[in-house]
């Protein structure tokens, strides 16, 4: 039992001659002088503080025998302890600790305070130094990144200017990726997108859409913007030079564009009826049986605001050598179908005949339209002659 208490008291030794001090070796433990780091990593010097309640480790250096308190310094402190008396009996026989006493204790406490005071300023000018070198370091760096980003803006301000002056800021590069419109369930998958706007991740862009006649109209739609369309380079340099243009359409959503879809819609209706106020023709062809049956079929859309209640198709067939053939042995050479409605405003109706209408010669091979006799509901008619006649 003695043993064991002995050495617990006597306290752990270090292979650097350190020893810990604590509630079962000693009474007191002071701090004389100590310092520690700031957040700015510089060492200050803390107030001394008696009879501190944590355990202390350091290196004995003198020992006050008249006054029995053993002084203790570590890297960054200075302290005295007062032993228990059975640690402090044997410390006093340890000759290697100086058994000091009057000016020489106080000698030896100040070198050691002094010690530590100027290793501390050593290492604050140090740190001084250090944060000097690191502030000249990042102004540096700043600078040259300031520098090299002035480069770079001119380079690509001069990049985006010559692509600006060989491009069109609505046709953006999808980068063969496909657009989807969620409203109208749409792919897209061309090439370029004629778009309004881009705005987060969504594209306003517009579809051509093949029309009657030849006639043409625009259909826009909203999408998200792929991942591998961002990634794109013809994309991102499109977009980083057209940015401003792309993103300047602030009142646009997805009411506005139904309003817009609507209105090139009718801009095309327009011009479709200007084409063919009344209408047109759809397809239209014949089929000859073995009999030398003519059986016609055609499709005819009514542009007129009235509702159609017969269409007259009126024509002719011809030989090889252009010689009219006359039908229905020689008794007319012009044939007649009429295709019942009713067809209203704006929509198609379509008639074909599975039997004969009327019989011809057998080396007849052409059919040509005479004429298109429209009788409405009221009772009136508008006859379409050959060369008013439009076919899509």
């Amino acid at each position: 039992m003695v043993l064991f208490v002995s050495t617990n008291l006597y306290a752990q030794y270090s292979q650097s001659g350190e020893r810990t001090f604590n509630i079962y070796n000693s009474d007191e433990r002071s701090v004389i002088k100590s310092f520690e780091k700031d957040s700015q990593g510089f060492f200050v010097e803390n107030p001394p503080k008696r009879n501190i309640s944590e355990a202390i480790t350091g290196i004995p250096y003198a020992y006050d025998k008249k006054n029995d308190v053993l002084y203790v310094k570590s890297e960054w402190a200075n302290y005295s302890v007062i032993l228990k008396k059975l640690t402090e009996k044997i410390y006093k026989k340890d000759d290697n600790i100086p058994k000091l006493k009057n000016e020489e204790l106080t000698n030896a406490i100040e070198q050691v305070n002094s010690e530590l005071s100027s290793k501390c300023k050593s290492y604050n000018d140090n740190r001084t130094k250090e944060l000097a070198e690191e502030a000249a370091r990042i102004k540096k760096e700043q600078e040259e990144k300031r520098i090299k980003d002035s480069l770079e803006k001119v380079r690509l301000e001069t990049e985006f200017t010559n692509y600006r002056k060989t491009h069109n800021w609505m046709r953006v590069p999808t980068g063969g990726n496909a657009l989807y419109c969620t409203d109208c369930k749409e792919s897209y998958n061309k090439d370029i997108a004629p778009t309004l706007l881009i705005r987060n991740d969504s594209i306003y862009y517009g579809e051509v859409t093949e029309g009657y006649l030849d006639l043409t109209y625009v259909k826009y739609h909203v999408a998200s913007i792929p991942e591998s369309m961002k990634n794109n380079a013809d994309f991102k340099i499109h977009y980083s030079a057209f940015r401003d243009s792309l993103q300047n359409n602030r009142d646009m959503d997805k009411e506005y564009l139904n309003a817009y879809n609507s209105g090139s819609l009718l801009n095309y209706l327009d011009e479709l009826k200007k084409e063919a106020p009344y209408g047109f023709l759809l397809s239209w062809g014949w089929n000859s049986n073995s009999v030398n049956g003519i059986e016609p079929n055609f499709a005819f859309m009514n542009m007129a605001k009235k509702t159609i209640k017969y269409v007259d198709f009126y024509f002719s067939v011809y030989n090889d050598v252009g010689d009219r053939c006359y039908l229905d042995f020689g008794r007319s050479s012009v044939g007649h179908v009429r295709g019942v409605g009713p067809v209203e405003s704006l929509e198609s109706g379509s008639w074909s005949w599975d039997s004969p209408t009327h019989y011809t010669s057998a080396d007849a091979s052409e059919m040509r339209i005479v004429k298109l006799v429209l009788t409405y509901m009221d009772g009136t008619t508008r006859t379409i002659p050959k060369a008013s006649l439009k076919i899509d």
